[in-house]
């Protein structure tokens, strides 16, 4: 389990996340807190970056699941941001730091 803050302060996010194999799905569990600690559940948009750009295919709009799932095809390094919290913030971003693990 981690918990990220958002670069505003803004929202905070619990996120449950085990490492599949290479080309298995990755499931990621989330909880969101206001800047108050309240729990919230706010529409959003996701998207899976390497080296600070988006992997094609991985942006989704109008999220409101707290479960999400991405395949990983590489190891390395990426990000799961999560951005337009709720349209109030779009400044807003909560950057999750991922480090895949080779096979």
């Amino acid at each position: 389990m981690m918990e990220v803050i958002s670069t505003q302060g803004t929202f905070t996010a619990n996120v449950e996340w085990i490492p599949a194999d290479i080309g298995q799905p990755n499931n990621f569990s989330f909880n969101f807190r206001d800047g108050d600690g309240q729990p919230v559940t706010p529409a959003y948009d996701v998207e899976l970056l390497r080296d600070n750009q988006m992997v094609p295919g991985t942006l989704r709009e109008s999220q409101t699941s707290l479960e999400q799932e991405y395949t990983f095809n590489e190891a390395g390094n990426y990000t799961l941001r999560i951005h337009n919290v709720q349209t109030k913030h779009p400044g807003d971003v909560i950057n999750i730091p991922l480090q895949v693990p080779p096979e």
